[in-house]
Formats: C-alpha cells, structure tokens, sequence
C-alpha cells in the first residue's frame, strides 16, 4: 500500500511539473459513512484551517450531497484514487500514507459507493438513470486510472452519490469518524484534445446486481446485453465478491479477458439479499484484498457494435453450507464511435 501510495505521489509530482500537463488539478471528497438507521452520505471537502465543510444537499437525494460542475468549465477526469480514512476524537483525519483500508473493520464498512454525473451535455447512457454513472467505489477499492489521450469530459452539472451502504458488523469504535476518500484528477485545459469517454455497465444482475451463488464450485453466466452503439472499450473497472475466483468478459459468445484479484483470510462478512443467507463477521479465507483487482485495458482494439452481446461470466467457490451474495459488473469507459 505504502509503495502504490509513494508511486502514485511521483507521478502527480511529475505531471504537475510538466508543461503539457500544467493544466493538472484535484479535488478531495470525503464521504461520510453513517451507521445509524438514516444511512446518511454527506459529502465534504477540507477548508484551509483543516476543517471539514460540507457540500450543499443533493437535489436528487435529501441524505446525500452534490458536487457542483456548473461553473467551473471544461475538466477532462483523467483518474480517481479511493480510499477510507477516519477521524478520531481529537479532530484529526489519517494522512494519505496512513490509510486505513487494510483494516478489515473500515475497509468492509464500504459495501459500495456510487457517483453519478448528471449533465445537459452527457446524456445516460444506460435506462432508469438519471446520469452516468462514472465513478464505483467497493470493498476492493480499485484505482480508476483511463491510458493517455482519453478522458471522462465533465463540463456541466453535477456529481452525486447515487447509491451507496454502508456496514459496521466490524466494529469501528462510536467515537470515530470513518469516511470515503475520494480524490479525483482533472485536466482543466479545454483545448488539451483528449478524447472524450462514456460509460455502461454490463452487469451479471441487471437493476439489482447482486444474485446468490450456491455452494460450492460454480460458473454463472450473467445477462447477455444487447450493444445499442458502437464501442471503442477503453478501460474497464471489474467488481466481484469475496469467494470469487475470477471473472470473465465473454464478447460473443468469446472470451475476451479474465479479471482475478488477490485473494487472502481476512475478516469479512456477507449481508442476507433475496434468497442469500447472512453470515456473520468472522475470519474467511478467499477474501478479496483491497487494491488487488485492477483496471483492465485492452491489449488489441476491442469494439463492441450493434448486433453484438456481451456477458459478465464468474466463477465463485461458496465456503458455506447456503446461498452467498455476489456481484459481477463490469463498468466499461469506452468512446463512442459513428
């Protein structure tokens, strides 16, 4: 973690000092994670004292807040770090080299988090949204980074978290603050030409996402959804469960890339959903460790088109004696082409 951190550093000291990257910005987000009944998800940045101020109220949502694009111009995301950090009693927020994510209790607190940017001149690309939904924080916390020369173009609007839970089956003291940690880079040069990104989420489950593996050994073929446009994948961010040995992108019935992360014991639990049964906080070998399931992008040019199909395909190995939650989604960045 140390090391990723320190990298992470020099590239942003880096790009900052460069003079085709002078136009290299960031913002800080925290996420407040609220274990009580409201299961609130205020959003807030730090003033210059160090403080913590909240954003304004979502329009969407009463129990969560909104980051505002209207005014600020053209900002091409060219990535997002993630991670948890808390605020003991003393008012003192964990720096970044001392991130808490690798304690089990803060890290699974975080069952998912999601953003969705509402914009005039970004339309939804997928039904029953009121956005897209660009930025999907879960208990892997993976680092969303697009290749050089593409970018999500946010110009108008706003950001909100559009869904998100949050759970406390690990303990985290009451007297402890615990929070999401986002921080999103930006190039703000509107003339920079990147090229502009979209987003679609291909998922096993659609609406719902999660389904119930049984135990054991098993593949499950997910949703075969229709391609509505043509499609130059760029990047996708895999998300899966713990328990789940790989997953698949099957492009027409082919296997096009397997995604697997580090799996480890680690303390873990799994909350009950539909049919799937709840098992408590405990010890479990085959947890998903944070970090380890990375951005995938396409060795070879990977288009989707009209007429196609495409299938999040996983292979879970249950523990348990009964029906275990999971999830497979692929939230695939792509351009959109004539």
């Amino acid at each position: 973690m140390l090391r990723r951190q320190v990298l992470l550093t020099i590239v942003a000291a880096f790009l900052l000092s460069s003079p085709t990257w002078a136009g290299l910005v960031a913002d800080v987000f925290y996420v407040k994670m609220d274990f009580t009944l409201a299961e609130t998800a205020f959003v807030y940045q730090l003033d210059a004292k160090g403080n913590l101020v909240p954003l304004p109220v979502s329009r969407v949502d009463r129990r969560t807040g909104e980051i505002d694009y209207s005014k600020r111009g053209v900002l091409w995301l060219l990535g997002v770090e993630t991670h948890v950090v808390r605020r003991t009693p003393d008012g003192i927020l964990s720096e970044p080299l001392e991130q808490v994510e690798d304690m089990d209790r803060y890290s699974r607190a975080n069952h998912h988090l999601v953003f969705s940017h509402v914009s005039r001149t970004k339309p939804p690309t997928e039904i029953f949204m009121d956005g897209q939904r660009v930025i999907a924080i879960g208990q892997e916390f993976t680092d969303l980074w697009f290749p050089a020369g593409y970018a999500y173009k946010i110009s108008d609007g706003y950001m909100y978290p559009w869904n998100w839970h949050w759970h406390n089956f690990g303990g985290v003291p009451d007297d402890e603050e615990v929070y999401v940690q986002v921080i999103a880079y930006y190039d703000d040069d509107p003339d920079a030409g990147y090229r502009d990104l979209n987003v679609f989420w291909y998922d096993a489950q659609p609406l719902v996402s999660e389904f119930c593996t049984q135990p054991g050994r098993r593949s499950y073929d997910g949703f075969r959804w229709p391609v509505l446009e043509r499609q130059r994948v760029v990047a996708i961010m895999p998300h899966v469960h713990d328990h789940a040995e790989q997953m698949e992108l099957v492009h027409n019935g082919q296997t096009r890339a397997v995604f697997t992360g580090e799996f480890a014991t680690r303390y873990t639990y799994h909350r009950s959903h539909n049919r799937c049964q709840n098992y408590p906080w405990a010890l479990e070998e085959g947890s998903l460790v944070p970090k380890t399931l990375n951005m995938w992008y396409p060795e070879e040019e990977l288009i989707f088109s009209p007429g196609n199909t495409v299938m999040a395909r996983s292979v879970y190995n249950n523990p348990h004696a009964g029906p275990l939650d999971a999830m497979a989604i692929m939230v695939t960045y792509y351009e959109r082409l004539p």
